[in-house]
């Protein structure tokens, strides 16, 4: 049997988590082959680029010079961008979201006491009590604050194409979100006393640049308004009127309609979480990290065939059609990356991230990613499939190079402690599994 080695992470995070829950095959390329597309959808950098703005967004930081920054993001333009009006366009929308989120909610009198608080903590056997090493769980959480009342909450920010109604499904949804139960487990685990999810949600805009008509052409080259803004230049004759909205133009017209229809864009709502509910929680994610784990051992990375193309195309679904498993050579359009949760080791700046994270109970050390044994050393071994901590160190189970150890069925996985003094841990893999 051919094997490689590739590395793999072993922090569980909410995106990773859902990953596994929509489809194990598609956790599998991006989570243990490393793969992810080139680029990344609309959603995500539109989301990313939101989330950057909101961190900027400080006691003492003037709100155009955060929308500069993040507009200065989008001069730096990527080269499978084709449409430039369309890629500005998207700048825009950040921009003008986040300008109408600091008019909407600037003046709550909250008090904001931690911002990108990052974690990664153990994950406990609810059956035992005690840690398991297979995986932590791993998360970012946006602010802790202080509301105006005196309790402590987390503050959690999402953007959303999907309705944001009162009451509607939306809102339904969070009742077992996931993420919310995560991040509330967390806070708790590092010893923040919270009392509650404060959620703000915002809605991205349906409408999207039109033609200009001919009244609105007549009056951007009479007095250079448009929606209430000026644009000097057209009334001057330096530049032409277009037949289109520019992104500035429609710019000016999705800021009308933000202060028209503040609720349509922006909402905010306290979210309640019952010990009971934590519970059921902690139970879910020990079962997924069994389930994940089996996979790993056995290489059954099945599919969910109904997630392919709904609610939107799956991003391996190329590469998953034609039955590949990128073990040594990155599929077209793919990059092979070191590190699958970036998200979690930057700043809104792009800089390694300055906050510490708690040690585990189990030996298990994040930073270093290594394999404890009972002695304290680390060494090669492998993890027993029933989620206990106890493992296996023996010569006869850990064949370096061969993956065939006793603990190991088919010879499928072998983790070693730091083999190549990278400080990560390693997976030998066949083959095509």
């Amino acid at each position: 049997m051919y094997t490689i080695q590739i590395p793999i992470d072993r922090r569980l995070t909410n995106s990773s988590m859902v990953r596994a829950k929509t489809c194990l095959r598609a956790y599998g390329y991006e989570h243990v082959a490393g793969i992810r597309p080139e680029r990344d959808g609309e959603p995500l950098v539109t989301g990313r680029s939101f989330h950057a703005g909101l961190a900027l967004m400080q006691p003492g930081v003037a709100v155009p010079d955060v929308v500069n920054q993040i507009w200065d993001r989008y001069a730096d333009v990527p080269v499978w961008v084709t449409d430039l009006d369309d890629w500005y366009t998207q700048a825009v929308i950040v921009c003008r979201l986040l300008a109408g989120y600091a008019w909407r909610w600037g003046e709550d009198g909250c008090l904001t006491l931690a911002t990108e608080f990052a974690f990664d903590l153990p994950i406990i056997n609810p059956a035992t009590g005690s840690p398991i090493r297979n995986f932590t769980m791993a998360g970012r959480i946006d602010r802790i604050i202080r509301l105006p009342d005196g309790r402590l909450a987390i503050r959690e920010t999402k953007t959303t194409g999907e309705s944001i109604e009162p009451g509607g499904d939306y809102q339904k949804k969070l009742r077992v979100d996931q993420q919310i139960s995560l991040y509330l487990h967390a806070a708790y685990a590092l010893g923040h006393d919270v009392d509650t999810i404060q959620y703000d949600v915002i809605h991205k805009p349906g409408i999207r640049p039109k033609a200009l008509i001919k009244a609105d052409k007549q009056k951007l080259l009479n007095t250079g308004e448009y929606c209430g803004e000026q644009f000097p230049a057209y009334k001057s004759g330096k530049l032409a009127i277009p037949d289109r909205e520019t992104p500035e133009l429609y710019g000016a017209r999705l800021n009308q309609d933000i202060a028209e229809r503040p609720d349509f864009y922006y909402a905010r709502w306290e979210i309640a979480r019952l010990p009971a509910d934590l519970d059921e929680f902690r139970l879910e994610l020990y079962q997924m990290q069994r389930a994940i784990r089996q996979a790993e051992l056995t290489g059954g990375w099945f599919r969910n065939t109904a997630a392919c193309l709904h609610p939107y195309k799956c991003p391996f679904f190329e590469p998953c059609m034609a039955g590949v498993w990128p073990v040594v050579d990155v599929p077209p359009g793919f990059v092979r990356v070191d590190d699958t949760h970036p998200e979690l080791k930057e700043d809104q700046n792009g800089s390694p991230d300055k906050s510490t994270t708690q040690e585990s109970a189990a030996s298990y050390d994040p930073a270093e990613r290594t394999i404890p044994t009972s002695d304290g050393t680390s060494s090669e071994g492998h993890w027993p499939d029933n989620g206990a901590s106890e493992w296996s160190a023996s010569p006869a189970d850990n064949q370096r190079g061969g993956g065939m150890g006793q603990n190991d069925p088919g010879g499928l996985f072998a983790l070693s402690g730091d083999p190549d003094g990278t400080g990560g841990n390693w997976v030998l893999y066949p083959l095509g599994r």
